[in-house]
């Protein structure tokens, strides 16, 4: 996500172990907003508390940024949901403007396009090698080498992108 995005939005719930998912997954040092959906439910405060604590532990943010909690509520509550939607527009725009003013957009743009190279160049490369050996038979047989313990899997690539990369 974050390679293909400029502004990083992570949805948590209050009550559904979020608070210890996003911790484990590394998801703190990727949103640039967090967004506490279902804000209406038992849990909420806790949640806003613990965000609040461990982002206040981070010394320093990129560009200066500190991503901002948003809640939303009910969506059957339209006047605070709708409230909320255009809070989290805001934020999303006042990210946008940031980036743009500290340069880090230019640096996400640059990040975004050396993964889409890299995915251009493994489906035209890698793709291509991985059918023909799948085809020939070739990978069950690269397979019960490894499981004989014969060689090691980066030994084995090298011998495959030797013969395809000539």
């Amino acid at each position: 996500i974050i390679n293909h995005s400029h502004t990083v939005v992570v949805v948590l719930v209050p009550g559904m172990g979020d608070e210890i998912q996003a911790i484990k997954a590394g998801i703190m040092e990727i949103a640039d907003i967090f967004v506490i959906n279902k804000a209406d439910r038992d849990g909420t405060a806790q949640l806003m508390s613990e965000l609040t604590a461990m982002l206040n532990m981070v010394p320093e943010f990129p560009g200066g940024w500190q991503p901002p909690i948003i809640r939303i509520g009910n969506v059957f509550d339209s006047g605070p949901f709708g409230k909320s939607l255009e809070e989290l527009a805001a934020a999303i725009g006042d990210h946008h403007r940031r980036l743009m003013e500290t340069g880090l957009l230019g640096d996400r743009m640059r990040r975004k396009t050396m993964v889409e190279i890299h995915e251009a160049l493994r489906d035209a490369i890698l793709e291509p090698i991985l059918k023909g050996l799948m085809e020939s038979g070739e990978m069950d047989d690269i397979a019960q080498r490894l499981l004989r313990k014969e060689s090691d899997p980066y030994t084995l690539a090298e011998e495959v992108a030797r013969r395809y990369l000539k």
